[in-house]
């Protein structure tokens, strides 16, 4: 374009300035860019090296009520924790015309290592092209991965949880034949490798901020998370209400949470959360005791209330020591 008559042309300093001025606003939406949209993994040092994959996952089978929020047309996220129940989940909740996308949030190795191991076998398109191929080949990688994820019993959980309470078979094929079964290899294939995987805690709030902006930014308003246990195991009370109130940041439709129970050391039962059910609900309703379901808990609640009482009845008036 032709600069228009009369008008003086800038001297070279001006110039110089005016190209300045524009370096610098680049840098600034840049840093404004990074600062809204780049996520950060955690160091190495601060992964954990020792905690391997719950491929299928100790959870309890999901209550009926989940199947009200599928998403028949939307594409959606799952942002999600652990091994491949994720996955089972995204199936149900997503559809095959968008490819739900997987967020997985975890801060053990392990689980990194072998989902970023299960993307490049699953991914090898010339070698699997049938769901026949994959299984055959699903046994050598397991073999080859051992070190990774958990060997468990496929009965492992039916036998050692309370008969009340159903699990999956814990056999990552029979879980993987099922899966491609009901939904199809293909689309099995397409939300594994969809996913991404982020090495961060759910105790970060900047996380859970930028993936909020992420989200909007590509259009995801149907968001849901699947938090497993991570609250129920989580010793420190702030710490808990911490990843509740990012969770809440996301404005998810659907919330999955598990509980831990005291006695089995698993958990035992799910509990699915609505956008407007918040973090002090959610946080009652974990630790609301009694949480266990076996019919020998209440006893044992009875034992414990005694053996406190008895505590209380022999401390020491502090108002007057005993001598």
């Amino acid at each position: 374009m032709s600069r228009p008559e009369g008008l003086p042309r800038p001297s070279h300093r001006e110039d110089e300035r005016n190209k300045a001025a524009t370096r610098i606003q680049a840098c600034l939406r840049g840093h404004q860019i990074r600062e809204k949209y780049a996520i950060e993994s955690l160091p190495a040092h601060r992964l954990d090296p020792h905690y391997p994959t719950f491929v299928v996952g100790n959870d309890p089978c999901m209550p009926e009520s989940l199947d009200r929020h599928h998403e028949p047309r939307q594409k959606i996220a799952l942002v999600a924790t652990s091994g491949m129940r994720a996955v089972s989940l995204a199936c149900k909740l997503g559809n095959k015309e968008n490819t739900p996308k997987i967020i997985l949030i975890d801060n053990s190795l392990k689980v990194h290592q072998f989902w970023s191991a299960m993307k490049l076998f699953i991914g090898d398109k010339k070698q699997i092209q049938t769901i026949g191929q994959f299984l055959q080949g699903l046994l050598r990688f397991l073999k080859q991965h051992a070190q990774l994820y958990r060997d468990l019993p496929f009965d492992t959980y039916a036998q050692s949880g309370p008969v009340t309470v159903k699990y999956l078979n814990q056999s990552p094929v029979t879980f993987f034949r099922g899966l491609c079964q009901k939904y199809g290899f293909d689309y099995v294939r397409a939300v594994i490798l969809h996913t991404t995987l982020i090495k961060q805690s759910w105790a970060d709030e900047s996380l859970f901020t930028k993936l909020h902006h992420v989200l909007n930014r590509l259009g995801i308003s149907k968001i849901m998370v699947y938090a497993s246990n991570i609250v129920a195991c989580e010793d420190d009370p702030a710490i808990r209400i911490e990843i509740l109130e990012n969770i809440k940041l996301l404005s998810p439709t659907c919330a999955i949470h598990t509980d831990s129970c005291d006695i089995h050391q698993v958990p035992e039962k799910a509990f699915l959360f609505e956008k407007e059910q918040g973090p002090v609900l959610v946080y009652h309703s974990l630790f609301r005791r009694p949480s266990c379901t076996n019919p020998q808990f209440k006893l044992y609640e009875w034992i414990r209330s005694a053996q406190e009482k008895k505590g209380e009845q022999q401390k020491p008036d502090r108002n007057h020591p005993q001598k």
